[in-house]
């Protein structure tokens, strides 16, 4: 089965140093990449940027074998599970920082977001998180998370706009039914927190407070 993931971006999307970066970044981070030249025969694929110029194209494949995107987990996540996934997210956010490769210059939605998955009697999710690397190819002024396609042009977005739409997305892939007013009071104070645009720092720390916290109390 193919597992690998392609899509056609703008090579000024992925700078040179960032293409060194990803070959020395941690593994556990993101899944595993490779970014090629496009081509088409012999000829290498171009088109025209909004200046009017040449632009050329790369092709970024990631290979996703043992994971699922959340957007596919929805109906396996737990409360727990919530907090641990957020969690490494924000750490994994974190790392990358250090690597000179800032998240908010990426593409993150659930689908872009990804987690191991077990396949025996029944399917089953584990703890590990991947992201996918998906640049952003403009500064565009809408903050919604945008559709990926193929051909991506992904919407650079305000940081904790970004975030707080995967808190959503995550709440609403656990099932209302689902949850308790206990739970909705945690995810409630975590978007708060959000809205005041917190430090990716200060937002792992709430992070693993709600989560232990949460545990403490039995919160399911």
């Amino acid at each position: 089965m193919n597992n690998n993931l392609e899509f056609r971006v703008p090579a000024e999307s992925v700078p040179e140093y960032v293409k060194k970066m990803l070959t020395v970044i941690p593994a556990g981070i993101f899944l595993p990449v490779s970014i090629f030249d496009c081509h088409l025969g012999d000829n290498q694929i171009k088109g025209s940027s909004d200046d009017g110029k040449e632009a050329n194209y790369v092709s970024i494949v990631s290979d996703a074998t043992g994971f699922i995107p959340l957007s596919d987990a929805g109906h396996m996540l737990t409360a727990e599970r919530v907090y641990i996934y957020l969690e490494k997210i924000l750490k994994a956010f974190t790392r990358m920082s250090e690597y000179m490769i800032n998240p908010s210059d990426l593409i993150l939605t659930k689908d872009t977001i990804f987690v191991n998955a077990f396949e025996g009697e029944k399917e089953e999710i584990g703890d590990d998180v991947r992201i996918m690397f998906l640049p952003c190819t403009n500064d565009g002024q809408n903050c919604e998370i945008p559709e990926i396609s193929k051909d991506t042009g992904g919407t650079k977005c305000e940081f904790s706009k970004t975030i707080n739409a995967i808190v959503k997305e995550i709440l609403i892939g656990i099932g209302a039914e689902n949850i308790s007013r206990d739970l909705h009071s945690y995810i409630n104070a975590t978007i708060e927190i959000l809205e005041r645009n917190a430090s990716i720092s200060d937002l792992y720390a709430h992070i693993i407070k709600l989560r232990r916290e949460a545990k403490l109390c039995g919160i399911r």
